[in-house]
């Protein structure tokens, strides 16, 4: 149960990239479980995400506590500014660059790895969440498609 836990520790942590790599091992090592995929499809969603702003009011403020008290935890044990968490948005965009992955990317492995949660073993219950979680999955990644076309669409000239 505890690597599962840690994926979402480091997530909460804004350790993006740990927390994609702890998944992608839970997924190698038991293929078959659909809490490493789910896992792995959460990490890639959480790190799609495009901006700080996209999270809502209630869900900025708790992660803005808690970034404060593990930043407060990090000044009290003394860790080297490299050890400490960085502000979302810059520590998601370091996590893509490091991973490899473009936004669009993450996007879409976010989308494949709910799929693949959903193809597993799962509760009832779980894949009412799944399924809600891979809607929203889609969602963001349609949105930033068509943003993406609005963007690269002329201007109409005079």
């Amino acid at each position: 149960m505890w690597p599962f836990a840690l994926c979402d520790s480091l997530t909460d942590a804004a350790q993006y990239r740990e927390a994609v790599q702890v998944a992608r091992r839970l997924v190698r090592m038991a293929p078959s479980n659909p809490r490493g995929a789910y896992a792995l499809a959460s990490s890639y969603h959480t790190l799609g995400r495009e901006r700080w702003e996209e999270f809502n009011a209630t869900e900025r403020e708790r992660a803005e506590a808690m970034v404060r008290r593990i930043l407060a935890d990090a000044d009290a044990l003394h860790l080297p500014e490299a050890l400490k968490p960085q502000p979302a948005t810059e520590a998601m965009i370091r996590a893509c660059d490091k991973l490899g992955l473009t936004a669009e990317k993450v996007r879409e492995l976010a989308v494949h790895w709910f799929e693949e949660t959903l193809r597993l073993d799962l509760h009832p219950d779980d894949k009412r969440v799944v399924r809600q979680d891979l809607l929203a999955a889609r969602s963001r990644l349609d949105w930033a498609r068509r943003k993406k076309e609005v963007e690269a669409t002329p201007e109409p000239g005079p």
